[in-house]
């Protein structure tokens, strides 16, 4: 649940302690973010009225904004009378303000949840108006910020596992289309989880922003439109995704010059972009995945023989998106060590160890190609 101009989950009809209908009532294991984008004094959860055995667990709640509102808006909003919860094993980040709040409430408990605080100074605990011997709190833990990750692209992006990345990751991923298709259309992506970009980038600062330009724009097109989304996120690392070429035309497309008319995934095209938009943007830290060198380089030792594949087909599951095996495996992993996280080897189809080590062998020397990202060593 996400995108709501109030409260996520509401619960409960009672403006005091007194008896109701509602007990044994349970909210469990939902995602809830970017709630309260309109309104406030309330939350992604928000509790009314005695409700006696009930309990709020294993939630993940995110993104709760502060608004112009005379009350603030929480993780968790236990208003007048809740009464009878168990709070537990919920996860609660980036709350503009406390992440969970009691106003006028009975007895309630909060224990083993975790939280990211907006300060030092922020009470993860607020109380108004309740006694704080009302609420049981124990055993819960204050986690540290996550790094903000934001995905533009299409279905190449998606090859590369924006949901198994690590940290905290949204994604805008529109099948087939050009970076100027999906600013001009961002309306209807093809990923239904994504959060569209205006949306997305007006909401808050990312720490690491990848586009993957693709065919159908030209080279000056794609420097406008990337400009235009980095003029309101200049602090962002920026990472041009280079995507990959059909298996068909890989080579012909790797060796091609760059053409400011016409869209190619050639390195020569990357580096030209790269180029212009480092002269714009002089203060902004690009880097680049890489993955269409990975995969001529690996087609190169296919050729020589020296490679345990016999096709470049092989880690392509039809003409350009790449399997769940070898293929999602190398363009996951590019996408990890560019942002500056370890390689994950669990997930994947399972693929002969000789060749995972040729892969990683491959993500090694790109670990040292231009503007590849910071050197990550170990694998989880």
């Amino acid at each position: 649940m996400h995108d709501c101009p109030y409260t996520g989950i509401s619960l409960g009809w009672m403006w005091n302690d007194s008896e109701t209908p509602a007990a044994a009532n349970v909210i469990r294991n939902n995602r809830i973010a970017f709630v309260m984008q309109t309104l406030s004094d309330g939350g992604g959860i928000y509790t009314l009225g005695r409700q006696p055995d009930s309990f709020l667990e294993g939630n993940n709640i995110h993104d709760v904004p502060l608004n112009a509102g005379r009350a603030e808006s929480n993780g968790m909003f236990l208003d007048e009378g809740t009464t009878g919860f168990t709070i537990r094993g919920n996860t609660i980040r980036r709350i503009d303000r406390s992440p969970i709040r009691f106003h006028k409430s009975g007895k309630n408990k909060v224990v083993n949840n975790r939280w990211e605080l907006a300060t030092p100074e922020t009470p993860p605990v607020r109380f108004n108006n309740t006694p704080e011997s009302n609420i049981t709190i124990e055993a819960n833990e204050v986690l540290e910020p996550q790094l903000q990750i934001y995905l533009i692209g299409n279905s190449l992006t998606w090859d590369a596992l924006p949901p198994r990345l690590a940290e905290s990751v949204d994604w805008h991923v529109d099948c087939g289309k050009s970076l100027p298709y999906i600013y001009d259309h961002p309306e209807s992506p093809c990923v239904g989880s994504s959060r569209i970009w205006p949306d997305a980038l007006a909401s808050k600062e990312y720490d690491v922003i990848s586009v993957q330009p693709h065919y159908g724009s030209t080279l000056q097109e794609d420097v406008d439109t990337i400009s235009k989304w980095i003029e309101v996120q200049q602090q962002a690392v920026w990472i041009l995704h280079t995507g990959w070429a059909r298996s068909a035309t890989l080579n012909d497309e790797y060796l091609s010059e760059s053409d400011p008319v016409k869209m190619s995934h050639s390195p020569a095209y990357f580096e030209d972009l790269r180029s212009r938009l480092e002269e714009k943007f002089p203060e902004v830290e690009f880097r680049t995945t890489h993955c269409m060198r990975l995969l001529y380089e690996l087609d190169q030792n296919i050729q020589q023989g020296a490679s345990n594949l016999e096709s470049i087909e092989d880690v392509y599951r039809d003409a350009i998106h790449m399997n769940a095996g070898p293929g999602s495996y190398l363009m996951h992993n590019a996408m990890r060590e560019t942002i500056g996280q370890e390689r994950i080897d669990r997930g994947f189809e399972q693929f002969d160890a000789e060749l995972k080590n040729e892969l990683d062998m491959l993500l090694d020397e790109r670990a040292n190609w231009p503007a590849a990202g910071p050197v990550v060593t170990g694998q989880q």
